[in-house]
């Protein structure tokens, strides 16, 4: 019997001709190699499997759906062919740092408590001209928490997880879709410690084909519901109230780390009585 390897890399493909060369290039040269690479083409109708098909590396994984699914139900998929140890995601037009996966990979082995690791990310043009901006993502667990209550606090591409995180919550929400990864997150929360590694390990490519591009409006329809629902579940408070809350902390464009603790540990993470977190809740509101 084939020895397991220690990371499934997933990666959906549909019309990414132009980039999943490097893509693929950037996982075949990590510098912790042992992992099977699935990439499952969603029926292209450009030169995406000739590229791939170039690769012969005994490691991919590779799989044309019959028919187009979409990139929520080829990750589902994906995921319950998993029996490995970590799962590792990334886009067809993303390039991974070379020691993206070893990184990660020592983070999750030494700290038991965390299931997901994200990272920040280098941002490229469809060009491949580095701008200079680095999308930098919370550390902790506290203050990814805390970003989660207003925007998405991890990079989906720069994921890697415990496939015992799937086995605890399941599989993505195709109905939160292009949010899916938004509410993966905070469901895994709820077992789970999450971390990212503040420097960039991936370049995460920015250009208008992109699915949160084409679907702007609807992602952001989505994502208020989940962080709303976040906040709501948190809390145990009626959803007007959790509409409120959500909308003062978006407009609040930076806190000072104290208060941002506080505020995080003692009303979401902490076991407090539900009437002592509104009291926070309400200091906080006084504050500013």
């Amino acid at each position: 019997m084939n020895k397991l390897p220690v990371i499934s890399v997933l990666m959906p493909v549909y019309n990414a001709e132009k980039f999943v060369a490097k893509t693929i290039e950037s996982v075949l040269a990590q510098t912790m190699g042992d992992f099977r690479f699935y990439i499952y083409d969603d029926c292209s109708t450009d030169g995406s499997e000739d590229e791939i098909l170039r690769y012969k590396d005994p490691r991919i994984v590779y799989k044309k759906l019959a028919k187009n699914g979409g990139y929520v139900p080829i990750l589902n998929e994906m995921l319950n062919t998993c029996s490995s140890e970590m799962i590792a995601r990334i886009d067809s037009d993303d390039i991974c740092v070379e020691n993206r996966f070893e990184t990660q990979l020592s983070i999750l082995r030494d700290n038991p408590k965390i299931g997901l690791c994200g990272s920040s990310a280098t941002m490229i043009s469809d060009d491949e001209i580095l701008n200079g901006q680095v999308w930098v993502q919370p550390e902790k667990h506290a203050d990814i928490l805390f970003k989660a209550l207003t925007e998405n606090p991890v990079i989906h591409p720069s994921v890697m997880l415990r496939t015992e995180v799937v086995k605890k919550i399941g599989l993505y929400n195709p109905g939160f879709m292009p949010s899916e990864d938004l509410d993966y997150w905070l469901r895994a929360s709820q077992f789970f410690e999450l971390h990212n590694v503040r420097q960039p390990l991936i370049y995460y490519r920015h250009h208008s084909g992109q699915i949160s591009n084409r679907l702007n409006q609807h992602q952001a329809d989505n994502a208020e519901k989940i962080h709303q629902a976040f906040i709501t579940g948190r809390l145990n408070c009626p959803e007007e109230k959790a509409k409120r809350l959500y909308n003062f902390l978006k407009g609040v464009e930076d806190l000072e780390g104290k208060t941002r603790n506080y505020f995080v540990r003692k009303a979401f993470l902490s076991r407090l009585p539900l009437h002592t977190k509104r009291l926070l809740i309400r200091s906080l509101l006084k504050k500013r």
